[in-house]
């Protein structure tokens, strides 16, 4: 109970900082750096954003929840290898899922009054990396929930991102990027949560994994 109360304590000063950083972009940055013609522009990249929110809840399939009610099971029961082929299986479908709406861009066509020069529709493969950064996330977060490591996937998401986008849009305001090179920092951004915490997860049920197998040989030999 001790572990779950100090990470909630740090979760919530790293939520605060969070929120602080996402105001500071909302109010203050992107109403200025977006501003006259580029208006649309911001259009355009909150759209994408918010497409791939929704997609990704989805096409997560609820990997992340699925993993918080059976990780400790089959802990228990010596049976880690399940989990990276639900791990995987999930991932898979939900790439498969995705890559059918890219390269089927009829499909999108008329989801918004501008057709085919609508940035949504222009952006596709954008839309694509983004969509799959969130399901990355959703689903690893939900393993290092279950490992009891909460704080990893709040301040990857709540922080780290905010932060970085908050930098990538300020290298745009400078000239240092294009619009186009700022939509692939945002989908660079949004996949390395997902990726980050994978690498964590893999490592810590390997670890699992190979303490069960000393275990079982111990109790073998005795």
């Amino acid at each position: 109970m001790g572990i779950v109360v100090k990470q909630s304590a740090y979760n919530s000063v790293i939520i605060l900082f969070g929120f602080l950083i996402g105001g500071i972009t909302t109010i203050f940055v992107l109403p200025n750096v977006f501003s006259g013609e580029k208006d649309s522009l911001l259009g355009g990249l909150q759209l994408l954003l918010s497409y791939s929110i929704v997609l990704s809840e989805f096409l997560s399939f609820g990997g992340g929840k699925i993993a918080i009610f059976y990780l400790e099971r089959t802990r228990q029961s010596g049976q880690l290898g399940s989990l990276n082929r639900l791990l995987f299986g999930v991932m898979a479908a939900g790439t498969l899922l995705m890559a059918a709406a890219v390269f089927l861009p009829e499909l999108w066509e008329n989801l918004t009054a501008e057709g085919k020069d609508s940035q949504l529709y222009k952006n596709l493969d954008v839309l694509f990396v983004l969509t799959i950064g969130g399901i990355l996330h959703k689903v690893s977060s939900g393993y290092m929930h279950a490992l009891l490591r909460t704080v990893v996937p709040t301040l990857l998401s709540e922080v780290i991102v905010r932060l970085l986008s908050l930098c990538a849009v300020v290298l745009y305001a400078a000239d240092y990027l294009l619009f186009d090179e700022l939509l692939w920092a945002y989908a660079g951004i949004y996949i390395m949560p997902g990726l980050v915490q994978l690498f964590l997860v893999g490592t810590d049920v390997k670890k699992m994994t190979s303490n069960g197998n000393s275990r079982t040989r111990e109790m073998l030999v005795y």
